[in-house]
């Protein structure tokens, strides 16, 4: 057996290589049940509150459900913000959807979701404000969405070099 030593040496710390600020939009399904709602802003209540938001981040939450009124993406405009109040606020007028139907659903899920559309769609409002910072989308949704898109999703995040990240909501089981 041969003994190895290691050779310790001091480390310096190397200044961190990422970059000062971000651009993040939380992309929030808005469902028809109360739970799953509270659920979503529970989270997102919990990032904000996270101390990982610095002066000069980008902020901006959207939510999503079926097209009402033509309009898929609420509200219809993308602000950003590194106000944590203004972020709340935004937050908790995120309103149960009480209209709408799936225009993809069938027999066993009826109430999937355009979530690839409603990323798409984000991706679009990100570029017309062109934050010039490292972007990414985080999709707060259930798992019950359409399969399709005219755009393809991982393609278009790709081209515009945003990173998309999903939390996923599963209903709880009841005995």
């Amino acid at each position: 057996n041969v003994a190895i030593k290691p050779k310790l040496e001091k480390f310096k710390r190397i200044k961190d290589s990422l970059p000062k600020n971000k651009c993040v939009v939380f992309l929030v399904l808005n469902p028809k049940d109360n739970a799953e709602l509270t659920w979503y802003k529970n989270v997102l209540t919990s990032s904000l509150n996270s101390n990982t938001i610095k002066k000069g981040d980008k902020i901006g939450i959207l939510n999503f459900n079926y097209k009402v009124e033509g309009k898929l993406l609420d509200p219809l405009s993308l602000d950003f913000s590194d106000d944590i109040n203004t972020l709340t606020n935004n937050v908790n007028s995120i309103n149960l959807r009480n209209n709408g139907n799936s225009l993809c659903g069938d027999k066993f899920f009826p109430n999937k979701t355009p979530v690839l559309d409603a990323i798409n769609d984000a991706i679009d409002r990100i570029n017309k404000k062109n934050p010039g910072l490292p972007t990414c989308i985080i999709v707060l949704a259930n798992d019950q969405f359409c399969p399709s898109s005219d755009i393809p999703v991982i393609d278009n995040a790709l081209n515009n070099n945003i990173s998309i990240y999903c939390i996923n909501y599963e209903k709880p089981k009841v005995n």
